[in-house]
């Protein structure tokens, strides 16, 4: 599955739709959300975005915690039997609590990165501001 277009983006906004309807019709005046109307969210495969998307841009040293671990190696205590949780690094790095959330997550701005294929309009205009976290497994 390829990652959604520019084009399709715009027109789900514009239509609720990734087709462009007849705009002649007085039905294409979109009706306000409700919880039964909702607009649809493009399906995004979480390896495609990661792999050749926006998320190519992210690597384990965009997180605090990850740079923290390896700069402090050798003043770690021994990890417990089964090793560390993230959690477990949080604490020992003062990075738990709501108030350090934005510190436990990697911001990126996709108009900051350019590399060589040629998509930083199109992953900008769809993408621009990007937030990841760090998981332990699937839906953590």
């Amino acid at each position: 599955m390829a990652l959604p277009t520019a084009a399709e983006i715009t027109r789900l906004f514009l239509y609720s739709s990734t087709t462009i309807p007849n705009l002649v019709d007085a039905a294409r005046i979109r009706p306000a959300v409700t919880p039964t109307n909702v607009v649809p969210a493009p399906v995004v495969d979480v390896n495609d975005y990661m792999d050749n998307g926006p998320g190519r841009f992210v690597s384990a040293a965009s997180f605090e915690v990850i740079v923290r671990f390896f700069s402090m190696a050798q003043g770690i205590p021994p990890s417990p039997p089964g090793g560390y949780t993230k959690n477990d690094l949080f604490t020992m790095f003062g990075l738990a609590g709501d108030g350090n959330l934005k510190r436990r997550a990697a911001f990126i701005t996709q108009s900051d990165f350019a590399d060589s294929t040629d998509d930083l309009l199109e992953r900008s205009y769809i993408w621009e501001s990007t937030a990841f976290r760090l998981t332990t497994g699937p839906g953590s």
